[in-house]
C-alpha cells in the first residue's frame, strides 16, 4: 500500500505530521523487531515500538510512561 496503515497507527499515537516521515523510517527500520513472527500480538508490538520510540531523540516526546 501507500502507507494508510502506518499513518493511520501514526495518527492514532498521535504523531505530529512533521514527525511522521522519522515515525515511518523508525518502523520500516525495524521492522523485524516489531513483527519478528506471524504471531506477534498487537501488545508485543505496541510495547516493542514504544521501547524503540522510546530511544528515538526525536520520537521520544511521544512516548507516555
Amino acid at each position: 500500500g501507500g502507507g494508510e496503515n502506518l499513518d493511520t497507527l501514526a495518527t492514532l499515537l498521535e504523531i505530529d505530521e512533521a514527525d511522521r516521515g522519522a515515525f515511518a523510517r523508525l518502523t520500516q527500520t525495524n521492522f523485524d523487531a516489531l513483527f519478528p513472527s506471524d504471531h506477534v500480538t498487537s501488545n508485543e508490538m505496541l510495547t516493542t515500538l514504544s521501547m524503540l520510540m522510546s530511544r528515538d531523540e526525536q520520537l521520544s516526546i511521544y512516548v507516555r510512561s
